[in-house]
């Protein structure tokens, strides 16, 4: 009777080793998708602004270069819908992705996802749109939007030599990324008594809502002085609508966008015209995925790396400007942070 029931017990805890080593194997099949490969998901708010589309596209086309044989790359597209991200984050979980990359939707509402994401051994690297929690990620890559919005509107009082009535073209409501900029304009603003601030709205970082906005803006008031937009291609639709209606250029800001570069440039000598941008580099993605690749075989980054703002003038506007591109092509070709060596040893 002893030996039965030892044999029982016996038998009860190979059973559950083989069950535990079972659910092992289907853990490291899962991951490698079945071949071998790292599974790896991209998560974004959006696809509908074109640097985005460009980032992703250089991301998709730089593992196809490098690393066909070692990874497999999928994009999921939240459209600026939290939950929706959650649910991307999920089912990675579930399907036992190894790396996920976010560009974030929310900066609080994808925490427990992300902490669930990393208890289960996924790496997770944040990249342009933030993270607000440090438990959610294993390293972030970001530009200070704060500091975007506000040297953007420094720019623009000092062209305005601190008087003037302006226009604000934000990006997507709800976004941090979006929201940061305006909270560094707004503080800009401020400092400057003579600055009046006669309309706010969201173009989405796009050049059709910008261009509707401007219409109704130029019918709506007498006299604009300036705009502060955080969009590059918000900031083309802005130039077209004056140009369109006959009207001279005005100082504004704006980014990388091709399109407007273009214009600024065909217009650089016009008087009472003026123009500063700056822009993060479409190749973060790429950087983002190294960080992963080093943390996924065990080489410890820091937690938070912040990028460059280049600036972009008319001293060095000739630099940024793309006359054999199209419109919507971003120019940035500046990716400078911290120990970017360690992190993407062959970046060019």
């Amino acid at each position: 009777m002893k030996k039965s029931r030892l044999f029982g017990w016996i038998c009860c805890i190979l059973v559950g080793f083989m069950a535990l080593s079972l659910s092992a194997c289907s853990r490291t099949k899962n991951a490698a998708g079945g071949s071998g490969k790292l599974k790896v998901g991209l998560t974004t708010f959006t696809l509908e602004v074109t640097w985005q589309s460009q980032n992703i596209g250089n991301l998709e086309t730089y593992v196809k270069t490098k690393y066909s044989d070692k990874m497999t790359l999928d994009v999921f597209n939240a459209n600026s819908k939290v939950a929706d991200q959650v649910t991307h984050i999920e089912n990675m979980i579930n399907d036992g992705y190894d790396i996920i990359l976010i560009d974030a939707t929310n900066p609080t509402g994808l925490n427990a996802a992300l902490k669930k994401a990393r208890a289960a051994g996924i790496v997770v690297v944040n990249y342009n749109s933030e993270v607000a929690d440090p438990d959610a990620f294993d390293t972030k890559f970001y530009a200070d939007n704060v500091e975007w919005g506000s040297v953007l509107a420094k720019e623009l009082c000092t062209a305005l030599n601190g008087n003037g009535k302006v226009v604000c073209m934000n990006g997507f409501s709800g976004v941090k990324l979006s929201s940061d900029r305006w909270d560094g304009a707004q503080a800009v603003f401020k400092q400057y008594p003579g600055i009046e601030v006669l309309a706010v709205d969201n173009a989405e970082w796009a050049q059709a809502p910008a261009e509707a906005l401007m219409t109704s803006w130029i019918t709506a008031f007498p006299k604009i002085d300036g705009v502060w937009s955080q969009g590059g291609a918000s900031t083309l639709g802005a130039m077209n609508v004056l140009l369109n209606n006959d009207m001279p250029l005005i100082p504004m800001t704006g980014e990388d966008f091709n399109g407007f570069l273009k214009v600024w440039n065909a217009h650089i000598n016009d008087k009472g015209f003026s123009t500063y941008a700056t822009g993060v580099d479409t190749r973060i993605g790429c950087l983002a995925l190294e960080a992963a690749l080093r943390i996924h075989e065990g080489t410890t980054l820091d937690k938070i790396y912040k990028l460059d703002l280049p600036v972009i003038n008319n001293d060095n506007l000739k630099d940024f400007v793309r006359a054999d591109k199209a419109d919507d092509y971003w120019t940035m070709n500046i990716l400078r942070v911290k120990d970017i060596e360690k992190i993407w040893p062959d970046m060019k």
